[in-house]
This record gives structure tokens, C-alpha cells and sequence, in this order.
């Protein structure tokens, strides 16, 4: 997981992007080797961060969630800046 999370960032940080926001089912399972109801948010720098509506299938050391709603403020309770800028589709190809 490690070698592609940091594919990811390189993207993100091409992209002056803050982060990305993972929500495919494709896109998680390539990630995590798992299908789960959830998404990952990967910042530029530090730790990405596992987000689970449901426990089945979910990865170890996620957060639970309802909805994307809840983010800022699991953001605020870790000390992290929510971000600004999140990496795309569109922005990924230079289109943004």
C-alpha cells in the first residue's frame, strides 16, 4: 500500500494540489487491496486517512463516518488543516 499511496502524492504534489479524496470502489480496492464502503483522503504530506461508513470489510485503523460532512471536523480533532485544493480527475490531466 505504501508504494502506491506515494504514487498518489507525487500526483497531488504535481498538481499543487493539498490532497485527494478517494471515493471509487476501484480506486480504494487498488489502494487497499479491499472493497469497503468508505473513501481515503491522502494529504500531500503525512498519513492518509482511512474512512469507513461500515464496518464490514473495513481497513484496520479506520474512522468511522456517515458522511463526507463529518470530515472537517475529524480534521480539526487530529490538528490538521482542512484542505484547499483536492486533487481530481480533471486536475490530475492539467484541465483545472
Amino acid at each position: 500500500m505504501i508504494n502506491k499511496i506515494e504514487k498518489v502524492k507525487n500526483a497531488i504534489n504535481a498538481a499543487g494540489a493539498d490532497g485527494a479524496l478517494i471515493v471509487s470502489k476501484v480506486n480504494l480496492f487498488y489502494l487497499t487491496q479491499r472493497i469497503f464502503d468508505g473513501f481515503i483522503y491522502i494529504s500531500a504530506e503525512g498519513e492518509a486517512l482511512v474512512f469507513a461508513k461500515k464496518a464490514a470489510n473495513a481497513p484496520e485503523n479506520c474512522i468511522f463516518v456517515r458522511k463526507y460532512e463529518e470530515m472537517p471536523e475529524i480534521f480539526k480533532s487530529k490538528g490538521l488543516k482542512a484542505p484547499q485544493k483536492l486533487l481530481g480527475s480533471k486536475t490530475a490531466k492539467g484541465k483545472r
